[in-house]
């Protein structure tokens, strides 16, 4: 089955709000794998970002120092 975008953000929210597996799944009506899966490809997206922005921002210092000497 498929959710909502919408839905699976507030899950993820409310789960790290403090609240354990067993908890979220049972307030949302939805397994413990998808709940998860879904903090799973939260974590891998976030990560991916991250990279990239450590990439911009060296590429941008690089430039900068560049101008500076």
């Amino acid at each position: 089955m498929s959710y909502p975008t919408i839905f699976r953000k507030r899950t993820i929210e409310y789960r790290q709000s403090g609240h354990t597996l067993k908890e979220t799944s049972k307030a949302f009506k939805v397994s413990i794998s998808a709940i998860e899966e879904w903090e799973k490809k939260l974590k891998e997206s976030l990560l991916k970002h991250m990279k990239y922005n450590l990439l911009a921002f060296a590429i941008i210092l690089t430039l900068f120092a560049s101008l500076m000497f």
